[in-house]
């Protein structure tokens, strides 16, 4: 896959406009092993907790959740929450169901445009210590500060500088 191809489409499209086949879909990749694993709530989600918590998510401020496509490809999940407008910050998530070497990395870099849509200043996430590839990644590829640890997890904080989006040319979809 050629990086520098300026064809290349980043979406991040909110569950509140997905279909309930669409909805379901993310419930299997949630569920499966290897995405729950990695999750602070690892329980099995039923597929009526999960399409009454999207139904839900049309109300929230709180809370947006969105799936991520590259070129049109279902390719991850990202979540914005405990969004706060006067603190101008929020809480993310992310998971991708393909790991392709760069395009988390990618995608992550144009999530800017989705907290910038937000009026985010300041965003703050955490990873299990044992996962040591999203530690590192949220270290060296998204330029998280190590803020605090705990037994299990490692909190991260990134101030936001929005001078610094890059303008690659990809068509950038942010669908709330």
């Amino acid at each position: 896959m050629n990086m520098c191809d300026k064809n290349i489409s980043i979406k991040f499209i909110s569950f509140t406009k997905l279909t309930k086949e669409e909805l379901l879909q993310i419930l299997k990749w949630r569920n499966s092993d290897n995405i729950r694993q990695e999750m602070t709530h690892q329980n099995i989600i039923s597929q009526d907790e999960h399409l009454n918590f999207c139904q839900k998510l049309k109300d929230r401020k709180d809370c947006i959740m969105c799936r991520i496509d590259w070129n049109n490809e279902p390719y991850g999940v990202i979540t914005v929450s405990k969004i706060d407008n006067l603190k101008h910050s929020a809480e993310i998530g992310t998971y991708f169901i393909k790991h392709d070497l760069n395009i988390p990395a990618i995608c992550m870099v144009y999530a800017g445009y989705l907290y910038q849509k937000l009026k985010l200043k300041e965003i703050n996430f955490y990873t299990k210590k044992s996962n040591v590839k999203a530690v590192m990644f949220n270290l060296l590829k998204q330029g998280g500060k190590i803020i605090k640890e705990d037994e299990e997890y490692i909190f991260f904080r990134k101030d936001l500088d929005y001078s610094k989006l890059p303008n690659a040319g990809y068509k950038i979809i942010v669908d709330l």
